[in-house]
C-alpha cells in the first residue's frame, strides 16, 4: 500500500523500473524522468545502446524479479523467451574446455533487453501513482540552501529547463553514464573511485535460429583466458531469434565484418558459432561497443551525501557487461531498497549504500579478480582460483560450485568448503 510523499527516478532502463516498483509501495507519487522516447514494444532504443547485444540476466537476478513481480517468468514465457536448465541446456567452455551437460535445477531465461524492459515497464505501467516522463534530460540536483538535502532536479524537456521539486527522494538510476559524482562534487561531496582496466570490445549481431545448432538448447558460452583473449556466445532469444556476441579482452582486435567475426569464431574451442557465421541469416548488422574498464564509486565511503538522494545499478558499479552481473545486481538492489523503505528515515540513502556494498562486493571482486588474470605478469601459480578453473571441465560438483557462484546463488566461500577442496 503506497504512503505518501513523492520520489523522483532518474533514469527508465531496468534499474529505474524496479526502483520505481518499490518507491511505488512507499510514495504516493513516483516521477520516472526519463531521456529517451519510450517505444511502444520490445525495441531498442538511443539511450541504452547495449540493448542491441547479448543480455544475461543471472539466476539469482530471476528469482529475485519473480520476488518483486510475481508471475514475471511466466509472462516472458508467453512473451517468447527461452527457458532451460543452466548446465543441462548451455554448453560451457572454461579455460578451453567443455563442461559436462547435466541437469543441476538453475533456471536460465534467454531473452532480448528490449523484450526484458518491455515486459517490466508494462508491469509497472499498471500501478497507479507511478507517472513516466520521457524526454527528460536531467542536468544537476536542487538542494536545500544549506546543501544537505536533495529535494529535485533541473532538466531539459523539449528545449525547456523546467525545475522539478518537492521531492522526499531523488534516486540516481542513469546508470554508467551516470553524473552524479560531478553533480555532488558541485556542492562539496567528493566520491571515491575504483576501477579495473579491461580495454573489452564486443560485437553483437542477430540471426534466425530455425535450423540452427546453438550448441545447447539455450546456447553456447566460450569464456577468454590468459593466452586466449577471445570470448564467444551464441544464445537463444524471443521467436525466431538466437544473438552472437565475440568479445575481446585487452585490446585484442575486432572487426564487425563477416570475415574478421570467423576469424575470431575459428580461434575458440567450439565450432558452433563459426557454423552461424558460415550458413546462418543475419538479421541485422554486428553493432561494436568499446568498454575501457569498470568503475565502482563507492558512495558508501563518504559522510557528506546529501539526505534524500541515493544512487543505484551502474550508477553505482558497473560491471563487465561479459560477466551479465549488472541486470542481476540491480535487481538486487531493488529489493533490498523495499525492506529499507519499511523503516525510512533521513537516514536511507546511508543505511541502502551500507547495506548495498556487500551485495556489489561479490560480484566484483568476482569480475575484477579474472579479468586481473588478462594483466600482463599474470602468474597462474600465485592465483588461487586457477586450480578450481582447471578442475571444471573434469568434476561435475566443481562445475556446479563454480556455475553458483557465477550465478550469485551461491557466496565465494563455496569454493573454500572442504568437499569442494578435496575435488581440487
Amino acid at each position: 500500500m503506497a504512503g505518501s510523499g513523492t520520489a523522483y527516478v532518474l533514469g527508465g532502463s531496468l534499474a529505474g523500473l524496479l526502483t520505481a516498483v518499490v518507491l511505488s509501495e512507499r510514495f504516493d507519487r513516483v516521477v520516472v524522468l526519463e531521456r529517451d522516447r519510450v517505444p511502444d514494444g520490445a525495441r531498442a532504443r538511443r539511450g541504452v545502446p547495449q540493448s542491441r547485444h547479448l543480455h544475461a540476466l543471472l539466476s539469482r537476478g530471476l528469482t529475485t524479479l519473480e520476488e518483486l513481480l510475481p508471475g514475471f517468468l511466466a509472462e516472458m514465457v508467453r512473451a517468447g523467451a527461452a527457458t532451460g536448465d543452466l548446465m543441462e541446456d548451455v554448453q560451457w567452455f572454461v579455460e578451453g574446455r567443455p563442461v559436462s551437460r547435466r541437469p543441476a535445477g538453475i533456471t536460465g531465461l534467454s531473452a532480448s533487453r528490449p523484450l526484458l524492459e518491455w515486459v517490466v515497464r508494462r508491469r509497472i505501467t499498471e500501478r497507479p501513482g507511478i507517472v513516466f516522463v520521457p524526454g527528460c534530460v536531467v542536468d544537476g540536483l536542487i538542494t536545500t540552501p544549506h546543501r544537505r538535502r536533495v529535494v529535485g532536479v533541473r532538466a531539459n524537456v523539449a528545449g525547456k529547463v523546467r525545475e522539478w521539486t518537492g521531492a522526499d527522494l531523488v534516486v540516481d538510476a542513469t546508470g554508467r553514464a551516470t553524473l552524479s559524482p560531478r553533480w555532488l562534487e558541485e556542492i562539496g561531496c567528493s566520491i571515491p573511485v575504483e576501477s579495473q582496466q579491461i580495454r573489452l570490445a564486443y560485437a553483437s549481431r542477430p540471426y534466425r535460429r530455425h535450423g540452427q545448432d546453438l550448441g545447447g538448447h539455450l546456447g553456447t558460452a566460450s569464456w577468454a583466458y590468459p593466452g586466449h583473449p577471445y570470448s564467444g556466445f551464441v544464445f537463444a532469444e524471443e521467436g525466431d531469434r538466437c544473438i552472437l556476441m565475440m568479445a575481446g579482452y585487452s585490446g585484442a582486435p575486432l572487426a564487425t565484418d563477416d570475415a574478421g567475426l570467423l576469424e575470431v569464431a575459428n580461434q575458440l574451442p567450439t565450432d558452433v558459432l563459426s557454423r552461424l557465421l558460415r550458413g546462418g541469416t543475419p538479421l541485422g548488422p554486428a553493432a561494436l561497443m568499446r568498454f575501457p574498464a569498470e568503475r565502482r564509486y563507492r558512495f558508501d565511503r563518504t559522510s557528506r551525501l546529501p539526505a534524500g538522494f541515493l544512487p543505484i545499478g551502474d550508477a553505482i558499479c558497473s560491471f563487465n557487461p561479459s560477466y551479465g552481473q549488472g541486470m542481476t545486481v540491480a535487481a538486487m538492489e531493488a529489493r533490498l531498497l523495499r525492506d529499507l523503505l519499511a523503516g525510512a528515515g533521513d537516514d536511507l540513502p546511508q543505511r541502502f549504500l551500507a547495506e548495498s556494498a556487500p551485495i556489489i562486493d561479490v560480484p566484483w571482486q568476482l569480475a575484477t579478480g579474472n579479468d586481473r588474470r588478462f594483466e600482463p605478469g599474470y602468474d597462474p601459480a600465485a592465483d588461487p582460483m586457477a586450480p578450481l578453473r582447471a578442475g571444471v571441465s573434469r568434476d561435475r560438483e566443481l562445475a556446479l560450485a563454480f556455475l553458483r557462484v557465477a550465478q550469485l546463488i551461491d557466496p565465494p566461500s563455496r569454493f573454500g568448503d572442504p568437499d569442494i577442496l578435496a575435488r581440487v
